[in-house]
């Protein structure tokens, strides 16, 4: 057997444990168990640490680590199972576990805090105490207490106004047969149905299925979202704006799937599903509500669809932080320098005294006498001085309603090197004013838009007129009439008449005394209503003349329609405003607009003139009723008053609600004027991206498809047909300070239509690049349009801008205004507001084309 030397080999332990004396085995028998015991301990103590790891980490996944954000799916009138986020608005700072921690933290990262608090921390060492401690650690207390009452005091009033917005109270929809029960905000949860009244903050985002005007629109106010001062306009998804009653849309049978949440306000894409249905409707940002806006017209059905922190309007907002002024900053860099030359001063005295002895000890001495150097009281007066000014700010009776969200930096105000302002809405009053329409042909302006007016009439008659008859603008005796060619006065109608239908603008009537009245051309009210309505529209004042029985009674009719019914237009922009506006002083008028039908109201002279000769023939009525109103003794009330007034009034009635024909439309309108009807077939809004926006019209007479399209010259000179004068034009207007608007149209067949539809409403359901594809299929009609006009329209400045932007220069001040309108017009308004000089040289910066 060989025997290998490597099995007697023993390990230098196991010779020590063999050559021990006997008498020491059993202590190593106690030491061995010892190690076991010992190292069963460390590996209770991983496990421990390992467990404690694990629920560390599933603490942070749980509450600190940001969920994965999906899309969803909302069952309406359904309850939901899965968890999100409540609704509750959150901007404090704190909480009652980590107020003063966090203060004290915020407070001692500063040298300047840190400092004094080691120099009150060293008096608690009698080797080194040169003092009482109250001389230390008293002016460090007050300094903090103040600190910490105006964090809190900061913290509670963002607490009042989190309270106030979440409290507030909404309807929400539980039952079909039940009434709504009320609910605070924070409250709601996904998959709620809820409504928001007039002038009242959008609690949650929200998918809009109702409202309270029949075509499903509601304007509302984003300005607390975006800063922008327009309203939107919002639509109701259609399946929904069609049930009769609220409570039907608990047993809609639907659903709604939407996008995760994200932080674009401008984008949305989801789907309306009808449980067993066909077909699905596409979502956008059309049919929502953002959180924080405000309904600015009638009321709102919607369900919530994101709450709380994935709301559009948290995710744009940063976590609330401790701001620091620059000031702050300056002093604790100075107290630095100040430390080093403490510091140094005392190295100097040491060397003076000499390094004998607990040298160290004398050297914190001398840097606890000269640590006055750095005075404490400047922290206290700086801090007194923050509070004063804040409260001086706020109770200011010049910037009344001025609130001060931040104590901390009120002195930075007076730091203010450059003021970017916006110019629609800051430098001007945004109140648009139809000042020039450019028809290709000729330029109309202020003073030559009767000739426009007499144009359209003159067209609309030869619309109206029989085949075999003569033109009515041979015969018109205008004192207006030009003598304008064919095409001339048919580029002028085409023109007006696009811009009266390419627009988003919707007529509200209000009715004296009854609120809103949502029918169009509601007819003339009766005269003799009421003694004080009869006195005052047949309001024949002593210094009238009353050779003019005609006149009187027209104005009377006049003046009695204006107060049956006052007509306000709701729009998006004060751009659509201006131009609906402008048309109706010309003679097109909206009169009516829902979500599928828009009429169009023109100008009949024949019928105005029918009218006058009508009440001349009456003329006996109008010298009883003046004398009625100007002999104060008799009572109209009484019999025989009554019956002359209600002759007058029957007179009024009957011209005003029955006379004339309609022409293109078949129908009168009321007031005279025929009656033009088109459907709404698509509507494309005006979005930052493409600046211009389009409809889709049908005239319900002719049954002729127009696509007109509005937008910037330079968005538009790429889809209208080739053109000579439209660059030139738009420069003119914008140098003389206007807002510009290039207006198209495209006659489209019933085939081309047709397929356009197939291939939007099939973008309009994509899942995937929704908005790309939407884009694409509309870009599919904008080629080759017909050119129509160039409109201006002028903004005028703000009350006392010029001497404000002079006051802010004089203080140093550098003032840049951002804007997206052309160039020339912000060249323009710049100087007339005084922001740059007339004299003053302009720098053009633009890319390089190549």
């Amino acid at each position: 057997m060989n025997v290998e030397l490597r099995d007697f080999e023993i390990s230098d332990s196991e010779t020590e444990l063999l050559i021990e004396p006997a008498t020491n085995r059993p202590n190593n028998r106690l030491n061995g168990r010892s190690i076991r015991n010992r190292r069963q301990e460390s590996f209770k103590l991983a496990s421990f640490l390992k467990n404690l790891c694990c629920c560390w980490c599933w603490a942070w996944r749980k509450w600190c680590a940001s969920k994965e954000l999906k899309p969803r799916t909302i069952y309406i009138g359904r309850p939901l199972t899965e968890k999100f986020p409540p609704n509750e608005i959150r901007n404090q700072k704190y909480n009652l576990f980590t107020f003063l921690p966090l203060v004290l933290f915020e407070q001692f990262r500063f040298f300047l805090n840190l400092y004094f608090l080691i120099m009150a921390v060293s008096q608690f060492i009698p080797e080194i105490r040169i003092g009482y401690l109250y001389t230390y650690w008293g002016p460090l207390g007050f300094v903090l207490a103040v600190t910490i009452c105006r964090e809190a005091v900061d913290d509670l009033r963002r607490h009042k106004r989190d309270r106030e917005v979440n409290s507030q109270k909404y309807k929400r929809f539980v039952a079909a047969d039940k009434p709504p029960e009320s609910v605070s905000s924070s409250k709601l949860r996904v998959g709620d149905i809820i409504m928001v009244e007039k002038d009242e903050r959008v609690p949650a985002d929200l998918i809009l299925l109702r409202t309270s005007d029949k075509s499903g629109a509601v304007f509302v106010r984003t300005d607390m979202l975006d800063g922008e001062t327009d309203w939107k306009l919002r639509l109701a998804v259609p399946a929904t704006q069609k049930l009769s009653t609220h409570g039907e849309l608990l047993n809609a049978n639907a659903s709604l799937y939407v996008e995760k949440p994200q932080r674009d306000i401008h984008t949305f894409i989801g789907t309306y599903s009808k449980l067993g249905g066909t077909e699905d409707e596409g979502l956008n940002v059309e049919n929502t509500l953002w959180a924080n806006t405000v309904v600015a017209s009638g009321t709102a059905v919607g369900i919530v669809i994101y709450t709380g922190s994935e709301t559009r309007s948290v995710m744009n907002n940063s976590a609330p932080r401790s701001k620091v002024g620059l000031l702050d900053l300056e002093i604790n860099g100075l107290t630095k320098v100040l430390f080093c030359a403490v510091i140094g001063l005392s190295f100097a005295m040491m060397c003076l005294k000499g390094f004998n002895g607990p040298w160290y000890r004398y050297m914190f001495r001398f840097v606890l006498l000269f640590s006055y150097i750095i005075p404490i009281s400047l922290r206290v007066n700086l801090d007194m001085g923050k509070a004063f000014y804040s409260w001086q700010i706020q109770n200011d009776d010049e910037i009344a309603g001025t609130v001060v969200r931040s104590t901390t930096i009120p002195e930075e105000l007076g730091r203010i090197s450059y003021l970017l302002t916006d110019k629609t809405g800051t430098l001007t009053q945004n109140e648009m004013i139809f000042k020039k329409i450019h028809v290709g042909t000729a330029a109309y302006g202020r003073d030559t838009f009767p000739m426009v007016s007499t144009a359209i009439q003159s067209v609309y008659g030869t619309l109206s007129a029989p085949a075999d008859s003569v033109s009515p603008a041979d015969g018109s005796t205008s004192e207006y009439q030009p003598r304008l060619r064919k095409p001339d006065g048919w580029r002028i109608w085409e023109s007006v008449k696009a811009l009266a239908l390419c627009h988003n603008v919707t007529p509200v009537y209000e009715s004296a005394g009854n609120g809103t009245n949502g029918s169009a051309g509601g007819g003339a009210g009766s005269i003799t209503s009421s003694s004080s309505s009869s006195t005052a529209g047949v309001g024949a004042e002593r210094g009238r003349p009353r050779d003019s029985p005609a006149r009187s009674i027209s104005e009377v009719a006049t003046e009695t329609t204006q107060k049956q019914q006052e007509k306000t237009y709701q729009a998006s922009s004060p751009d659509e405003i201006a131009l609906v506006k402008w048309t109706e002083s010309v003679g097109l008028t909206l009169v009516q607009r829902d979500l599928n039908v828009m009429t169009l109201q023109i100008r009949d002279a024949t019928q105005e003139q029918t009218l006058v000769r009508s009440l001349n023939e009456n003329a006996s009525i109008n010298t009883t009723v003046t004398s009625l109103s100007v002999n104060s003794k008799i009572d109209l009330n009484s019999p025989s008053s009554t019956g002359s007034v209600s002759s007058l009034n029957s007179i009024v009635q009957q011209q005003l609600a029955g006379g004339g024909g309609g022409g293109a439309g078949g129908a009168s309108g009321s007031g005279g004027g025929g009656l033009m009807k088109y459907q709404i077939l698509q509507t494309f809004p005006f979005t930052s991206e493409n600046k211009r926006m389009g409809i889709i019209v049908r005239d319900l007479n002719g049954g002729e498809i127009t696509f007109y399209l509005k937008g910037a010259d330079v968005v538009m000179s790429g889809i209208v047909q080739y053109n000579d004068w439209l660059a030139e034009e738009s420069g003119n207007m914008a140098r003389e300070g206007l807002r510009t608007l290039v207006v198209a149209k495209k006659v489209l067949t019933e085939d081309q239509y047709n397929d356009f539809v197939m291939r939007y409403n099939a973008a309009k359901v994509s899942v995937t690049d929704r908005v790309a594809k939407v884009a694409a299929v509309i870009e599919s009609l904008e080629r080759e349009m017909e050119l129509l006009c160039l409109t201006g329209v002028e903004d005028r400045l703000q009350e006392r801008v010029r001497p404000t932007l002079e006051l802010l220069r004089n203080a140093g001040i550098k003032i840049w205004m951002l804007t997206g309108d052309k160039l020339e017009t912000a060249t323009c308004i710049a100087k007339s507001s005084h922001l740059v000089g007339r004299n003053q040289s302009i720098h053009v910066l633009k890319s390089v084309l190549t």
